[in-house]
């Protein structure tokens, strides 16, 4: 047994059950964004630099404001592209 001196390891390796990461959630959170950011808008070069770096941001900062996926880091990437008819995996 330890001593009541001596510090407990408290190291965790997974999140624990109930901070599981939650896909739903974040597809609500992401699509909220885009229909927020891009309703309306028509494709253009020039700007869609800006959209990405916009979205990224705010896709980034909503996920820290959940305060729900602890002991995560988080990578978001955003791609605009125009709409052609052609598909994309």
């Amino acid at each position: 047994m330890a001593d009541e001196d001596e510090a407990v390891n408290t190291y965790q390796i997974r999140p624990r059950t109930h901070h599981k990461f939650q896909p739903g959630v974040v597809k609500v959170l992401i699509q909220e964004s885009l229909n927020e950011d891009l309703d309306g808008k028509t494709y253009d070069v020039d700007g869609a630099t800006d959209w990405c770096k916009g979205l990224t941001e705010k896709i980034t900062q909503k996920m820290k404001e959940l305060k729900t996926f602890k002991r995560y880091k988080y990578v978001v990437q955003v791609v605009v592209g125009e709409r052609r008819g052609q598909g994309i995996k």
